[in-house]
């Protein structure tokens, strides 16, 4: 295999699970446009395992202006086939098929089609057929990126009836040291030293957790057994773990003690995303069926309240910080024994819950296990409002839509409506407005009262904020551009999708909920959940 040295970069990423996870995905594409294709090369590239192009279309000589690709030679070849061949030879460790057939013709007819993949990436669809294929997906549960440049300004969509997430990679550190209530390992560590008789050398190479630890236990037993609450007491601790430092500006593991000494006196506490997870009714309503992310959720669940003393399993990951090496390898030993105790005693109550589903104790992955204890601190759900409900006049999410026009820049929320009226007017005349250029004055007009019915009929919106419009300006560039999709916009609209389509497939980071906006006129781009 060509895998021997070429993923290392993006491993640091996403890891061997998320590299796992990307090369036994299997990810349909809709339509062979630079928008699809520039998605496409970037999941070729990092090595997804199987692509599956849908396009009916021949290569034409407008596709050579706009598509990297298709070739000269390409002419009047099928652009499924064309676009699979070229983007195969950039890894050979992919494989592809190529469907050369109308996908609106399937999207219509042949729903089961889309039942093997892992993931379905749409792009320049009208908003009929957008909306079919999302509720195929939504049926047949399968994550959904609808994406679509037109012009100067591009859209992406996501779509999936619930994804999970096991390592959202949270930019903010969580540590859960367990100083406040040490496990009992963690404390006769901690009374193994004895500060006073220490030399200078060894004092100042104590791990700031034994620091934080011992100065809890000397706080403690001057007032009455209770942690600081108030500002005034949490700056006494301060001075009081300050006071047993023989030096405090020469000993910088005093230092790093004095920054994290907070975590010290602070209440165990839940993450909100991982709160949300645990009080999901799907872990009450456990079946046959249920994915293993809900099961292993009950179990940490169950874990926390039966064994856990409140707390979820440790993650056994130690930061680095100023010790001698012997103490920390001590002490981080410490952390991943309790942290292997812990993933055993979630791991039994896993194989309880599949047993009591009549489901095989080992259809869940040891692996898996590890894995979701690990990084049982960064669980998250979403559920992805429909396109039915976005589109639909009554279910519109208004609020969204008029909060954002109390903006200074509503330029981007303006396009969102404009291309919605658009999408109207290609349903009601199989193009899109000014798609010739003898169009564009004619079709103006028509396009401005879509807009303003489009506005009137989105249930509360006008009242809530009579500032909503979507103006001339936007409207006539609209219908200059007539659908046209630059390849300059098209390659970041790519990017956003395959970066998105990573996180669906990965279980990893958080995606976009659940539509994102992209203004190339001044390059800005919006996240809104619409």
């Amino acid at each position: 295999m060509a895998t021997d040295n070429k993923y290392d970069r993006q491993l640091r990423l996403w890891g061997a699970n998320g590299q796992k996870a990307l090369m036994e995905a299997k990810v349909c594409l809709i339509n062979a446009g630079p928008t699809g294709t520039e998605s496409l090369k970037n999941l070729v590239l990092p090595g997804v395992g199987h692509i599956t192009v849908v396009d009916g279309h021949k290569v034409e000589s407008a596709d050579l202006g706009n598509n990297f690709f298709v070739e000269s030679d390409s002419l009047g070849k099928s652009r499924a086939e064309v676009v699979k061949d070229l983007l195969l030879e950039m890894n050979p460790d992919v494989q592809g098929a190529a469907i050369a057939q109308d996908p609106l013709h399937i999207i219509q007819h042949n729903a089961s089609f889309f039942d093997d993949f892992t993931l379905i990436i749409a792009t320049q669809l009208p908003e009929d057929s957008m909306k079919k294929l999302a509720a195929i997906c939504e049926q047949l549960r399968k994550p959904l990126i609808c994406g679509h440049s037109y012009g100067f300004v591009g859209f992406v969509r996501l779509y999936s009836a619930e994804h999970t997430i096991v390592e959202s990679k949270l930019e903010r550190a969580i540590d859960d040291l367990c100083l406040r209530d040490p496990f009992p390992e963690l404390q006769q560590f901690a009374n193994r030293f004895d500060l006073n008789s220490l030399d200078d050398k060894m004092h100042a190479h104590v791990p700031y957790v034994v620091l934080l630890l011992h100065c809890n236990e000397l706080w403690k037993q001057q007032n009455n057994n209770s942690f600081p609450r108030t500002p005034e007491e949490k700056d006494r601790y301060r001075a009081l773990l300050k006071s047993m430092a023989r030096n405090f500006n020469d000993e910088l593991n005093f230092a790093e003690a004095f920054e994290n000494a907070y975590k010290a006196f602070a209440e165990y506490e839940m993450p909100p995303e991982v709160s949300d997870v645990m009080n999901c009714p799907e872990l009450d309503e456990l079946t046959v069926d249920s994915d293993q992310f809900w099961i292993l959720a009950r179990a940490l669940r169950d874990f926390k309240y039966m064994q856990g003393g409140g707390r979820l399993p440790l993650s056994g990951v130690l930061a680095d910080m100023t010790a001698d090496t012997e103490s920390y390898l001590a002490l981080q030993r410490v952390y991943q024994e309790k942290a292997e105790r812990d993933y055993v005693a979630v791991a039994n109550r896993v194989r309880g819950i599949l047993q009591s589903l009549n489901k095989p104790t080992d259809s869940i992955s040891d692996e898996y296990i590890r894995l979701v204890c690990k990084n049982s601190q960064q669980l998250q759900f979403i559920r992805y409002r429909t396109l039915e409900e976005e589109y639909s006049d009554s279910t519109a999410h208004i609020e969204n839509i008029s909060e954002g026009f109390y903006d200074e820049d509503t330029s981007n929320l303006q396009w969102y409506l404009a291309y919605r009226a658009a999408s109207k007017f290609y349903s009601l005349h199989n193009r899109y407005p000014g798609a010739k250029d003898s169009d564009i004055a004619g079709d103006f007009p028509q396009l401005r009262q879509i807009a303003n019915d489009l506005l009137q009929n989105m249930q509360g919106l006008l009242e809530s904020n009579p500032n909503v419009a979507v103006s001339d300006e936007v409207l006539q560039e609209l219908c200059r551009y007539g659908g046209a999709e630059l390849h300059n916009i098209a390659a970041i609209l790519g990017g956003v999708i395959s970066q998105e389509a990573v996180k669906l497939i990965t279980h990893q980071y958080t995606p976009i909920n659940n539509t994102y906006i992209f203004n190339g006129i001044i390059s800005k781009g919006l996240t809104m959940e619409l």
